[in-house]
């Protein structure tokens, strides 16, 4: 990775948020991002009747298991845990980050997260959820920081496609976990709030996450570093 190039070309967008306490709920309902455009893939675009309602930058692991460390054996996915940071505020506003840049957040997040997270703590990114995968292998975002509290999204992976050439290929090489688009699978009951019912999310600019090629040399669990936006899209 790149870190130094990244680095100094993206701070001085994000520091006039790196001051101060973390973004409050109050700034964040003032920001309107409906009209920012999603990345450009070949995945399925956003159903007319929705509307972007957060930009949310996932920062964790994507595990594998192994049965045997042997180069014949392939790592099985095994979920993902992310803490999810709300990046909508640096979107919109009198000063928001050019949306071109916005395939290099993954990557320096990665960076710092993993090389320098202090750095990467002093950016206070307001932290309003958790990424995981619930029982059944169902991918599942805990949005403890929206309102009404509590809100889960329960999803289902409609398609995917690789990431792009030239993407981050994370902290060692490993390569950028695919790009998806996953619908609302109706589990969230009650605990999804009203207008994020029936929609979608997007991970996107995705940066390292993919598995190695094959067990070989390694332990049952493998944990990949990785970091992504999770957009998404409700009515």
């Amino acid at each position: 990775m790149h870190f130094p190039t990244l680095t100094w070309t993206l701070l001085p967008s994000l520091l006039p948020f790196a001051t101060g306490s973390p973004l409050d709920s109050s700034r964040r309902a003032t920001v309107d991002i409906s009209t920012i455009s999603l990345p450009t893939s070949s995945l399925p675009t956003p159903a007319d009747s929705l509307t972007l309602k957060y930009v949310l930058l996932g920062v964790g692991t994507q595990n594998y298991t192994c049965a045997s460390s042997t180069s014949t054996t392939i790592p099985v996915a095994n979920g993902a845990l992310a803490d999810l940071f709300d990046f909508s505020p640096f979107l919109a506003g009198p000063t928001p980050l050019v949306t071109s840049n916005m395939q290099t957040v993954p990557p320096l997040a990665l960076s710092l997260s993993h090389t320098y997270p202090q750095m990467f703590d002093n950016l206070r990114l307001k932290k309003i959820g958790r990424h995981f995968f619930a029982a059944g292998g169902v991918p599942t975002f805990d949005l403890t920081g929206v309102s009404p509290r509590g809100t889960k999204i329960s999803g289902k992976k409609i398609a995917g496609t690789p990431a792009p050439a030239g993407a981050c290929s994370g902290t060692e090489g490993e390569g950028a976990v695919d790009w998806l688009y996953l619908t609302d699978a109706g589990l969230g009951g009650a605990t999804t709030s009203a207008n994020l019912k029936g929609g979608a999310v997007y991970r996107v600019e995705t940066a390292g996450g993919k598995a190695p090629a094959t067990c070989e040399g390694q332990g049952a669990d493998v944990v990949v570093p990785y970091t992504t936006e999770y957009w998404i899209y409700g009515s």
